[in-house]
């Protein structure tokens, strides 16, 4: 697992928009090549849920809506 702490001036937008697009390109090599990401949050989920199978996702979806039936945990992650 890679893991990059990027220590920047978050009020220079210009910068903070550079590392997130050098970050996203490197996330999507990443899958390109068969690796795993550890999917906890953000981008990194979302680029995951991409990979299931039509199945397997409607099987989550159907698992978060008995766990989580007013949707307050997590809103909008994955679906």
């Amino acid at each position: 697992m890679t893991t990059i702490v990027p220590f920047l001036d978050q009020s220079d937008a210009e910068l903070t928009k550079a590392t997130h697009e050098i970050w996203m390109e490197f996330l999507e090599q990443v899958w390109r090549r068969g690796c795993l990401i550890e999917a906890t949050q953000g981008h990194e989920s979302l680029l995951k849920a991409r990979q299931w199978t039509p199945e397997y996702y409607h099987f989550i979806k159907t698992l978060k809506k008995l766990l989580d039936p007013n949707n307050i945990m997590n809103p909008g992650l994955f679906f």
